[in-house]
């Protein structure tokens, strides 16, 4: 779909762990990537940008007599795309919602990112940012910083907040979420 990708598991065939799935192939993408080295015109490393929903879709040949693409539509994928979009504001590559989330469980660190507003709806969709397999996390500290940080963020308690955000910046300066999120603050 001009410079996107979309991939979508569990059709034509049910899968039971189709979200793990989706997420250990976007993480094998992004390590791929890395590992490739490409580079933009200006010597930037080449930035991805994936998001991640799990639900319900219509899945089929979809279009008219003259072109039709398996594919999905719906609300579902509506927010998937919106979640893609969404990492260019919050400065992290792989966004998945929180049906995905509870889907992988365990299997896979996560930390909330914000409540993002989706066209249709009147409440705010938590979004995760995709951090890596569980096994493979070292230091959590800086997960449970950010989390104490968005805590604090959502009572108004915003000093204590740019506290536990700047902590995740000492430990992770490039860590865009939780810069944003300190700019965030200071400006309330």
């Amino acid at each position: 779909i001009g410079d996107a990708v979309m991939a979508f598991w569990g059709a034509p065939t049910a899968q039971e762990d189709h979200a793990l799935l989706c997420c250990r192939a976007t993480l094998l993408c992004r390590q791929a990537i890395e590992a490739a080295g490409i580079a933009d015109d200006n010597g930037r490393p080449l930035q991805i940008r994936i998001g991640i929903n799990s639900g319900r879709m219509l899945v089929g040949n979809i279009g008219s007599e003259l072109r039709l693409n398996y594919t999905v539509i719906g609300d579902t994928v509506n927010v998937a795309s919106r979640l893609e979009g969404a990492n260019k504001q919050y400065g992290t590559q792989i966004l998945i919602g929180s049906e995905t989330k509870r889907l992988v469980g365990e299997a896979l660190t996560t930390r909330e990112i914000d409540s993002i507003a989706v066209y249709g709806r009147a409440a705010g969709l938590a979004v995760y940012e995709l951090v890596g397999p569980s096994d493979q996390a070292s230091d959590q500290q800086w997960l449970i910083d950010y989390e104490k940080g968005l805590a604090n963020y959502r009572q108004r308690e915003f000093s204590g907040a740019i506290r536990s955000f700047e902590a995740v910046l000492s430990v992770r300066p490039q860590d865009a979420p939780a810069a944003l999120m300190v700019e965030r603050c200071r400006d309330l």
